[in-house]
């Protein structure tokens, strides 16, 4: 430990504020009480509650480096956004260069923000941890960004993780059709829909929102993935679990930068060995859809075919709303049928949907409506790239309707072309940086 750092840790207390006021554990439950000078920037005057529904778990001998993660990653963008120094009693060594490259990441993503703020531990713990490598948690929400996640990671001892409050009923479908071919899936827990004991586990939260000004949708840009990061980790010590799975469609070359961006899970580390593997980080939405309907198709027999994505609480999908209509268009577009998924439709009707709902993106907010638009223009690349428009009567419906439309050229004119997008590119590969290219180009 350098004296530098010797002399900031001595100091601390006199710079800095504290940033909690109490943190319990009780079992499986942790409540953790702000100070008061945080909850000054809180949007609510709460504590900040994390509930694992398994009742096996016990996060009681865990030292508070680990059990104050909920809590510090779901406002570690706050803290750095604050201007203020905030103290902690311990912070793991290897967690807090992390947080070095966090704030780096923040800094790099939004330039015309101020990220002065800090936080300093009174005292550093060297985890070094030596955990079964090929042990995982995967989130799965029942989306295909996680049932991607869990069927390309079959060759790991895997276990889901759930949070409630994610549309619970949007995970059910999925964990029920994955549960056919069980005898060749090694999840640990595998359904928590009939038993916790049975199944994944499951995360209820209950935590303060801390909103900014200037950056729209704060709890998407500047939290994002960082928050279920920090409530999966105590599960990951307590189960010596190395590896945690986010399913993600965000990609490395991703114009739009948000917290959910494969580089904040690149830049994290814990106990030198804990991580966040980015191995989709170049895997658009199409090419997921692609990999889930074709091992759903090959290994579930036709009635277990049940691809959820919608928020629709009856469970089912409700065939209309984007959500739908993006994983609709990507199948139709793929050669596969719809309605072999879960979804009720036709092309005529898909097309007919679409159209409608194509004329109400530009009203959403500003970071849905390039969430929805990136989407639009990766599955225009991919059909590019694959020739797809020569093949398949929906694809070139679909190309031709977007490629000059102008939800596009609006994407195209708020692309930022930095060294970071080029160089995620390149890093996706010379194809998909020449169809890049061309798109750019028009």
């Amino acid at each position: 430990m350098n004296w530098l750092f010797c002399f900031l840790l001595l100091s601390g207390p006199l710079l800095a504020t504290p940033l909690i006021k109490s943190i319990r554990v009780e079992k499986n439950r942790i409540i953790t009480l702000p100070s008061d000078s945080f909850q000054k920037i809180a949007t609510e005057q709460m504590p900040h509650v994390v509930v694992y529904n398994d009742p096996t778990i016990d996060l009681r001998d865990l030292d508070s480096s680990i059990t104050i993660m909920p809590f510090l990653f779901d406002v570690i963008g706050s803290i750095f956004r604050s201007g203020q120094t905030y103290t902690v009693d311990a912070l793991d060594e290897d967690l807090y260069e992390s947080l070095k490259r966090l704030r780096s990441t923040f800094q790099r993503f939004y330039p015309n923000t101020s990220w002065e703020g800090d936080i300093l531990p009174k005292e550093l713990i060297c985890h070094k941890y030596e955990f079964p490598k090929k042990r995982a948690l995967a989130l799965f929400s029942g989306g295909v960004d996680a049932a991607y996640t869990a069927l390309t990671n079959l060759h790991r001892d895997l276990t889901l993780l759930t949070f409630i409050g994610q549309n619970d009923s949007k995970t059910s479908p999925q964990l029920q059709l994955l549960r056919e071919v069980r005898g060749r899936l090694p999840f640990n827990r595998l359904s928590a829909i009939e038993s916790h004991s049975e199944g994944a586990f499951y995360v209820r939260r209950d935590a303060p929102i801390h909103c900014s000004k200037d950056i729209s949708g704060w709890g998407t840009q500047g939290i994002g993935d960082l928050h279920w990061i920090g409530t999966a980790l105590p599960l990951m010590v307590l189960y010596q679990t190395p590896n945690l799975f986010i399913g993600s469609t965000e990609t490395f070359d991703c114009p739009y930068k948000r917290a959910s961006h494969p580089q904040f899970k690149a830049d994290f580390s814990f106990g030198y060995q804990i991580q966040i593997p980015v191995d989709d980080a170049y895997v658009s939405r199409i090419e997921k859809t692609d990999v889930v309907a074709n091992h759903f198709k090959e290994n579930c027999p036709p009635h277990r075919r049940n691809l959820k994505v919608c928020f629709d609480p009856s469970g089912k999908n409700c065939s209309h709303c984007l959500k739908c209509l993006r994983t609709i268009n990507d199948l139709y577009i793929l050669g596969y049928d719809p309605n072999e998924f879960g979804f009720k439709t036709s092309q005529k009707e898909a097309k007919s949907h679409f159209l409608q709902r194509i004329k109400a993106i530009f009203q959403l907010e500003k970071y849905k409506w390039e969430v929805e638009a990136h989407f639009l223009y990766t599955t225009l690349e991919y059909i590019q790239k694959n020739h797809l428009a020569e093949k398949n009567a929906y694809a070139k419906w679909f190309y031709n309707l977007l490629i000059d439309h102008q939800i596009i050229k609006d994407y195209r004119q708020s692309v930022s072309l930095s060294d970071d997008y080029i160089q995620g590119r390149r890093l996706a590969g010379d194809d998909a940086f020449s169809a890049q290219a061309a798109l750019v180009k028009g």
